[in-house]
């Protein structure tokens, strides 16, 4: 009785961590892949999102978690696979598993509008916002960092951006679209145009002056060869290429890659481990002690066996049943 009741543990904590270590491997794996997202808005203004492999048209979409409100865009990251940022019309949900888990982002600075994910550095964040320009973030939005835009800006105006970008090669070009909110009583959103920096938001120059009719930009595609011209989508016209004429960009080629000084500060060491997933090394751990409960596990059915071998060799019969 006493042999069946620990084979029966033993073989429960075996198959225990084959259960681990499996979800381990799972994990990992979703960390490293490469994904797509939609999403779905229910009645109750909560969002269904499913996903699916990037660039696997014929695959099936999987449930990937529910966001506590209306989703209205979600950016993944080209950098860390497992990274996704679901932004909604008041907060910004952040998913490091592919979409296991969703966790709101504490202490946003402003309504968010636009999202930009960093291509070459984990971490890095630029936020858009609804009154007060650009904000960056180099710790996966921990902390927030306000960038200056004083683009024929007049005292008090509200800055609404509303379409973000960073360039495919280099984290330093970013592109920012943004309107300006004018009037007292009665306010009115007027499109202000595009504006580019070449120095990570610390500097901005005009790449496009809108015009007074212009609709508003909402969404900017930067060409991956050439950092001076960007498509550019607006909700009443389609999309269209738009090049900064007259301007030059030192020491910045496809060959070389960015400037050898980068606009960005390294992150701090405390704040370091903050940036970027743990999905993989929450995957890792997993695998670790599900392996391990694996080989107890082993070791105790060895173990009993063995005994039992013994016994059944050197004991009397009654004794067999110890």
């Amino acid at each position: 009785m006493k042999k069946r009741i620990t084979l029966v543990a033993a073989a429960a904590l075996l198959l225990s961590g084959l259960a681990v270590a499996m979800a381990g491997l799972e994990t990992r794996a979703q960390a490293a892949q490469e994904w797509e997202y939609r999403w779905e808005v229910r009645d109750d203004g909560t969002s269904q999102v499913w996903r699916r492999p990037a660039g696997d048209a014929d695959g099936g979409w999987m449930a990937a978690g529910t966001v506590p409100q209306e989703i209205v865009e979600i950016t993944g990251s080209d950098l860390e696979p497992g990274v996704a940022i679901a932004r909604t019309p008041q907060a910004l949900f952040y998913t490091g598993d592919a979409g296991r888990q969703w966790q709101q982002m504490a202490g946003l600075p402003d309504w968010p509008t636009a999202v930009a994910l960093g291509r070459e550095r984990a971490g890095l964040i630029y936020l858009g916002t609804l009154t007060g320009g650009v904000y960056r973030s180099l710790d996966a939005g921990a902390t927030w960092q306000p960038l200056p835009w004083d683009l024929d800006m007049m005292a008090g105006t509200f800055v609404e951006v509303t379409a973000l970008a960073v360039h495919p090669q280099d984290d330093d070009i970013v592109y920012a679209a943004a309107g300006h909110w004018l009037g007292s009583t009665d306010q009115r959103f007027t499109p202000a145009g595009i504006a580019m920096s070449m120095d990570a938001g610390q500097s901005w120059e005009a790449f496009h002056r809108a015009g007074l009719d212009e609709a508003r930009v909402i969404g900017l595609e930067p060409d991956a060869e050439e950092p001076l011209r960007v498509l550019v989508t607006t909700g009443q016209e389609g999309s269209q290429w738009l090049t900064m004429e007259g301007a030059a960009l030192p020491g910045w080629s496809l060959s070389a890659g960015r400037p050898a000084e980068s606009a960005l500060a390294p992150v701090p060491a405390q704040q370091a481990e903050r940036a970027g997933p743990q999905a993989a090394l929450q995957g890792d751990l997993r695998e670790t002690l599900g392996w391990l409960l694996v080989s107890l596990g082993a070791i105790a059915i060895l173990g009993v066996s063995l005994r039992w071998a013994w016994l059944s060799q050197s004991c009397p019969p009654r004794c067999m049943g110890q």
